[in-house]
């Protein structure tokens, strides 16, 4: 067989006719080899070649096309491309990397190294995200699987979407002013307005006490402190301020915003036109008028007409479609699909469930403590709450810093606003009773009823909150209802820290 074969393809040899005969084969020549060489060479290049376009091919067709239409999630057999979230989480990122890019030029010292970390961070997932070696953020996941179940349901409420109103309501996210008249919203009752007035007035007051009591302090110490010799020579000890002093190592970081006219150039030099030299010295015979006079006076801004509104949130629009949609690879019909829609159709549903809001609710006034252990707070109840006031005893030892300045003061709010086991044993109160230690995520808590009041007005704060808690109940309640499916592991479905830890906020929810 193998004679046969090299026979056929001349490569000499003899050829089998039949059994016991062979016939000698003709013998070929120098130039009759290299030919029939070359041609073996050409063939396994060729098919060398054919593999490695193929394997191109695959590739390409698996990174461009099989890849991106993977589903990340699906929601009532509505799926959720890869593709979709790369644009959506593209976004997201060049918008966080922005806004955290002009915070860090205002930002404190200490907190800057934070933001560094982060801006570095994001830098390196939007560079995996474009290389498609990332696995999914589980928080967008999240986000677009509700905006997916919001979508779903406009239906069944009767709410309808046309193009012309999400066009509107585009133009409206960067116009200066409302292009339209707003929609009606239930107010509260004159007894809850007064009520903010009397607090913003009371802020206002304190505010202003502050600042005086900051004023005196910051005179006190002008005068205590000794006066500088313009020529002691610098103690080479003194380690620089690094606010001030410019780290020689440190990478700028480019800012993504648009470079819009009138922003301020942080490299401009004092001696620009219109900036005050630091280091210049008034004229003591100058004139006071025209020292006045020369001092830049902020002139009020004329309120734009609704032409001009237009016209500045188209402007806006392609900035943002020059500094994040592009960049992005999304697409004005993306944008609409993915992020404007949604937003929209949740406007609209809020809305709606905002009317079915009363602006009465069952409120109590209370106040707390807040412990590590439950042994802590048994023993306050045992002890120093028998012969001490509650607010004395929280405004000690309280881990809870927001409420402790206050004596544990939590004010009136409804039993929404805390968290369930909170809510559970803290309505069961009457006023002047205290708990027994109640355990939360947070820690322990010993709470005191201080008022109650089953129909109270509500404040515009307690109004709105209760309005965002009727439609997080509504979304809950679809997503429960919902057929999800994803291999991302949701923030919601991810194991709650135990009981007991060190508070990390507030110990009421929102």
């Amino acid at each position: 067989m193998l004679d046969r074969i090299r026979s056929r393809v001349g490569l000499g040899g003899d050829s089998v006719r039949g059994p016991g005969s062979r016939i000698p084969q003709r013998h070929l020549t120098r130039r009759e080899r290299e030919h029939r060489q070359r041609q073996l060479l050409l063939l396994f290049t060729g098919v060398a070649a054919f593999v490695v376009v193929l394997a191109l091919a695959i590739g390409a067709f698996y990174q461009y096309f099989w890849f991106p239409r993977q589903a990340v999630a699906s929601v009532d057999g509505t799926e959720i491309r890869r593709s979709e979230y790369m644009k959506v989480r593209g976004y997201e990122i060049r918008q966080e990397f922005a806004r955290l890019s002009q915070q860090v030029q205002v930002a404190q010292p200490d907190q800057q190294p934070q933001m560094q970390a982060r801006l570095a961070q994001l830098q390196q997932e939007l560079a995996a995200l474009e290389d498609g070696d990332v696995d999914p953020n589980p928080q967008t996941i999240s986000d677009m699987i509700d905006d997916q179940i919001v979508l779903n349901n406009l239906d069944d409420l009767g709410i309808s979407i046309g193009d012309a109103e999400l066009d509107e309501f585009i133009l409206g996210l960067f116009a200066p002013v409302p292009l339209t008249e707003p929609t009606p919203v239930p107010t509260v009752e004159p007894t809850a307005a007064a009520w903010a007035t009397e607090t913003s007035v009371a802020f206002e007051a304190g505010a202003t006490a502050t600042v005086e009591a900051q004023a005196t302090a910051a005179e006190q110490t002008a005068v205590a402190e000794p006066t500088v010799d313009p020529d002691a020579t610098p103690d080479p000890d003194v380690t620089p301020d690094p606010a001030t002093t410019p780290d020689a190592g440190e990478t700028p970081i480019p800012v993504l915003t648009p470079d819009a006219e009138g922003t301020p150039d942080p490299d401009a030099s004092p001696d620009q036109p219109g900036t005050p030299d630091p280091d210049a010295t008034p004229d003591p015979d100058a004139d006071a008028t025209e020292i006045a006079d020369a001092s830049p006076t902020a002139e009020p801004t004329e309120t734009p007409n609704a032409e001009q509104a237009v016209a500045t949130s188209e402007a806006s629009y392609e900035l943002l479609e020059i500094n994040f949609l592009e960049p992005a690879d999304m697409s004005r019909g993306d944008f609409e699909r993915l992020i404007a829609r949604p937003a929209l159709a949740r406007q609209r549903i809020q809305e709606q469930l905002a009317e079915e809001v009363s602006p009465r609710a069952d409120q109590a006034h209370l106040a707390h403590i807040l412990v590590a252990t439950q042994e802590a707070a048994q023993e306050l109840l045992d002890t120093r709450l028998q012969e001490e006031e509650f607010a004395d005893v929280a405004t000690e030892v309280s881990v809870d810093e927001q409420s402790a300045v206050n004596g544990g003061d939590l004010g009136w709010n409804t039993r929404e606003a805390y968290l369930p086991e909170f809510s559970e044993a803290a309505f069961t109160l009457e006023p002047g009773e205290t708990s027994e230690p109640v355990q939360t995520q947070f820690g322990w808590h010993i709470i005191t009823m201080i008022e109650r009041e089953e129909d109270r007005p509500l404040t515009i704060q307690a109004l709105n909150q209760q309005k965002q808690a009727v439609f997080q109940t509504w979304l809950d309640q679809q997503r429960e209802e919902a057929d999800i499916e994803t291999d991302v592991v949701l923030p919601r479905d991810q194991p709650q820290a135990p009981p007991g830890f060190p508070p990390q906020g507030p110990p009421i929810g929102g």
